[in-house]
């Protein structure tokens, strides 16, 4: 890669009471002094208090007493029912593995059953018209599945996967399933205000010039109503209107850098946002062919960690909103 490589830089935001009764004290009237044989006025017998209820006995004894039900008798079953016979399905593209399965859901009418399964990233697919259920395929989608949902009456089945998307798939042609889109169900804030380089040196640190800053006013959604909640009580851009990250080191680049390949990385340095400064880490890929060289970079935070506030379901018009931000880089480096 030569003594070292300028770095251009895009940025990409992608980112759940009592009331008491008394009774009136009783009262004491003494003789006068000077006549002996008088005697003290007797109190009066307190009164209950009105509505009071005054129990004798158990309470449950004053109760009605009802007839003893009869008994629901089962019939009886002369099978052996403590050993359960249990088929085995081998689910041909995980083999040898342990299956990581989450949700499945079975069409009744068309006597089918899919099963998320995060260990072939993909949605399986069985005939459970028999007794011994039979392996149909496996539908390739990408990243681990989560949920699974058959909607019948307009033959489809919506699949969630971990990258935050929603695979909508046909199911109209049985045996000939396809996925007709996926649908990405993350937030996405996108700008053009950003400015700045990086400069890579042999040894894997970075010039004392080199930062990216970006204009947080620029950041922009398909969703205006989200977009203002996030610059007037999110970001605060009013107030906060850049944040920036200077980086410090890159580890796990090879040195020299090969002509062509593919090689995983990260970047340390200072991120800041909302005037918040805190040291981070980059989950980075490079890319190399011949002069050209990319890469991209990748760093989960949360709203909290900047002190940022977490915009509300009920505004965003979302049924809820993630602890997690997701920040992608797109750097671009040229050889000097």
């Amino acid at each position: 890669m030569g003594p070292s490589a300028r770095i251009a830089v895009a940025f990409l935001i992608t980112s759940a009471i009592a009331v008491s009764c008394s009774t009136p004290s009783a009262t004491t009237t003494t003789a006068s002094p000077a006549v002996s044989t008088a005697t003290a006025t007797v109190a009066p017998t307190p009164t209950p208090c009105t509505g009071a209820t005054v129990l004798t006995g158990p309470a449950q004894a004053s109760l009605p007493v009802g007839a003893t039900p009869a008994p629901t008798l089962l019939p009886a079953v002369t099978a052996n029912l403590t050993t359960v016979p249990i088929t085995r399905i081998a689910i041909p593209p995980i083999v040898g593995k342990t299956a990581s399965i989450d949700i499945m859901e079975i069409d009744q009418a068309a006597h089918v059953l899919y099963v998320t399964d995060r260990t072939d990233n993909g949605l399986d697919i069985f005939d459970v018209s028999t007794a011994c259920a039979k392996y149909v395929k496996t539908i390739d989608l990408g990243s681990g599945t989560n949920g699974v949902v058959v909607a019948k009456n307009v033959n489809k089945v919506f699949t969630t996967t971990n990258d935050s998307m929603v695979a909508i798939i046909d199911i109209s042609a049985p045996g000939s399933e396809k996925i007709l889109t996926k649908i990405n169900t993350d937030a996405v804030l996108t700008t053009d205000g950003v400015t700045g380089a990086l400069t890579l040196l042999p040894d894997g640190t970075f010039t004392s010039d080199s930062q990216i800053t970006v204009d947080m006013t620029k950041l922009k959604s398909d969703q205006e109503l989200r977009d203002t909640w996030i610059h007037l009580f999110g970001i605060e851009t009013n107030r906060f209107r850049t944040s920036t990250f200077t980086p410090k080191r890159a580890v796990g680049l090879p040195t020299p850098l090969p002509s062509t390949g593919s090689w995983p990385f990260t970047i340390e340095g200072d991120l800041t946002i909302h005037g918040v400064t805190k040291p981070m880490t980059w989950d980075a890929t490079a890319q190399r062919s011949g002069p050209d060289l990319t890469a991209n970079a990748k760093l989960t935070i949360q709203w909290a960690d900047f002190g940022v506030g977490k915009p509300q379901a009920a505004v965003t018009q979302v049924v809820s909103v993630s602890d997690d931000i997701r920040l992608e880089i797109a750097l671009v480096a040229k050889q000097r």
